[in-house]
C-alpha cells in the first residue's frame, strides 16, 4: 500500500487497510461490542463498562471468596453493637414501617396455616423453644424447615414443617431452601 497522509492530523502513515485517517485519529470502538466510542480514551460503552465491572467484581469475588468471607465476619463481629443500635433507632424512627412488617409477616404465617394444622403441636414447638433457649442459655428459634416465602418453594405453617435451632443459624438461613441441606438428597 502507499503511503498516505492523514486527513485529520496530517502526519505521514503506512494503512494497513484503504483508510485516509491515521489510527490515532481514528474512531475508537468499543472492546466488547464494537459500538464508536465518543470518548478518546474509552475501552467500552457505558453499558459494556457496567458489564466489564460487574464481571471483574465477580471474577475478583470468586478468586477471593475465603478472604472476602472472613473479612466480612470480623467486620460484622467488630461493628455488632453498632449495628444494633442503628437498628433500634430506625424502629423508633419508623414505628409504623415495623409494625406493617410484623403485621404483613403475621397475616402471612396466618394465611399458610390450614385450618386443619393441630395447633398444639405448634405451639409446643413454640414452647420448646423457649425452655432450650432457658436451658443452654443460647436464643433459639422455631424454623421453618420448607420456608413460608421461598423463592423456589414455599411451605405451611404446620408441626412437620418446624424445628427448634440455635437463632444464629435461622438467621443465616434466611428464607432459602436446599433439598441437599435439609437431610432429603
Amino acid at each position: 500500500m502507499p503511503i498516505r497522509t492523514c486527513q485529520k492530523c496530517f502526519t505521514v502513515f503506512e494503512p494497513e487497510y484503504a483508510t485516509r485517517i491515521c489510527k490515532e485519529c481514528a474512531p475508537r470502538r468499543c472492546e466488547m461490542c464494537g459500538t464508536r466510542l465518543t470518548r478518546a480514551n474509552a475501552k467500552f460503552c457505558k453499558p459494556c463498562k457496567v458489564l466489564h465491572k460487574r464481571n471483574k467484581a465477580k471474577q475478583w469475588y470468586l478468586d477471593n471468596k475465603e478472604q472476602k468471607q472472613e473479612y466480612d465476619r470480623q467486620y460484622t463481629d467488630s461493628h455488632r453493637e453498632e449495628k444494633r443500635s442503628a437498628v433500634t433507632r430506625y424502629h423508633r424512627k419508623y414505628p409504623d414501617k415495623r409494625r406493617a412488617r410484623v403485621s404483613a409477616r403475621r397475616a402471612r404465617v396466618k394465611a399458610c396455616t390450614p385450618p386443619w394444622a393441630p395447633y398444639r403441636d405448634i405451639l409446643a414447638m413454640y414452647l420448646s423453644a423457649q425452655r432450650v433457649s432457658g436451658c443452654l442459655s443460647i436464643k433459639h428459634h422455631v424454623d421453618h424447615i420448607i420456608p413460608l416465602k421461598g423463592r423456589l418453594v414455599s411451605g405451611l405453617h404446620v408441626p412437620w414443617n418446624l424445628r427448634v435451632v440455635p437463632a444464629i443459624v435461622n438467621i443465616r438461613k434466611q428464607n432459602h431452601y436446599s433439598i441437599r441441606h435439609n437431610g432429603v438428597m
